[in-house]
């Protein structure tokens, strides 16, 4: 099936590149992790799970407070995702935009505990399906059949101990990214994401607060 382009989320871009004055009340965090991607197919009732791919993610997020306790996270990263079955290996590569709510509960000393809820955009940067034949390996492009935007809801938890601070993340694919011409008995198919995150980031004070 082929997705229809849209962006629903351009706002968050917008948002990154708020006023400096804003800087007093924000942190910007930069780390990275791995990542366990994989796809869900259904069709014609029948779901069936291929193998997961394991990647990498990099990215920045902005925190902007909007009250004692919940933080607004607005955040772009590369992220790795596709799957694998048997041998055959396709490679996804996203540009991850997020919006998330962040509440946050304090623990013992400059420890505290966070959870994260929000929508996830992603901009297809780069698709390829690698495949097996005896000894040798043929890579070919996929950006054909794949669709160019990916929207997903992220789900997670963390904990932030001073200036370092450690999630994992769960982010479910709402869209179909299958991009080709479905078959006329095969209109009930649907392929999406999931993948798996976990990631460590270092957490920069922009500004005093005072």
């Amino acid at each position: 099936m082929t997705i229809r382009s849209f962006l629903p989320y351009a706002f968050t871009v917008s948002a990154l590149l708020a006023p400096a004055s804003l800087a007093a009340q924000t942190s910007l965090s930069v780390g990275g992790g791995l990542t366990l991607a994989k796809v869900q197919f259904s069709t014609d009732g029948l779901d069936v799970t291929p193998d997961s791919r394991m990647g990498l993610t990099v990215g920045v997020s902005m925190t902007k407070p909007l009250s004692e306790t919940v933080d607004l996270q607005l955040g772009g990263a590369y992220v790795q995702k596709g799957f694998k079955v048997g041998e055959d290996d396709l490679k996804l590569d996203y540009l991850e935009l997020t919006a998330l709510a962040k509440p946050s509960f304090p623990m013992d000393g400059d420890m505290s505990f966070h959870v994260l809820g929000g929508p996830a955009l992603g901009i297809r940067m780069g698709c390829s399906e690698s495949e097996e034949e005896g000894e040798e390996v043929e890579t070919e492009d996929c950006s054909d059949y794949v669709a160019s935007l990916d929207l997903g809801v992220l789900v997670g938890a963390g904990i932030q101990m001073g200036s370092f601070r450690v999630d994992a993340t769960y982010t479910l694919g709402i869209m179909d990214i299958d991009a080709a011409d479905a078959p006329q008995d095969a209109e009930d198919s649907s392929i999406k994401n999931r993948s798996m995150s976990f990631q460590a980031a270092y957490v920069i004070p922009l500004g005093g607060g005072s």
